[in-house]
């Protein structure tokens, strides 16, 4: 039990310490916003590459 309310009492003081926290887990998440994005354009490029790519040659991969 002792330890419990020790937990509580520091939960009570991380509020002063997490101030300068929500800043970088906004960071942290557009950071992780970009790298998905540029890696799902990456991806829709190669498609559109290997799209063309096969438009231009036939079943034998031998240029048209």
């Amino acid at each position: 039990m002792k330890e419990l309310v020790f937990f509580m009492s520091k939960q009570k003081v991380a509020p002063k310490q997490s101030i300068p926290l929500p800043p970088l887990g906004m960071f942290v998440k557009e950071a992780l916003l970009k790298i998905l994005n540029f890696g799902l354009t990456q991806i829709k490029k190669q498609k559109m590459f290997f799209n063309y790519y096969s438009y231009l040659t036939d079943k034998n991969n031998t240029l048209l």
